[in-house]
């Protein structure tokens, strides 16, 4: 993953502060970050994806 597309993709999840978010709350044992309205999913992310784009972003995150 190049520098652009961790911008990307971190924008699209709403910003630095809301990946952070997403990995901090997400339980041991998750592999995957999703959206949903309704029943239907909108968004499925693997979270090594949200966390690689971080690191290559160089920011610190911290994971329950």
């Amino acid at each position: 993953m190049n520098i652009e597309t961790a911008q990307k993709l971190i924008e699209k999840l709403g910003g630095i502060e809301k990946s952070k978010e997403i990995i901090k709350n997400c339980p041991k044992d998750c592999t995957v970050y999703r959206e949903a309205i309704g029943g239907t999913v909108i968004k499925e992310i693997p979270i090594g994806v949200i966390a690689t784009a971080l690191v290559i972003l160089g920011v610190d995150y911290e994971q329950s």
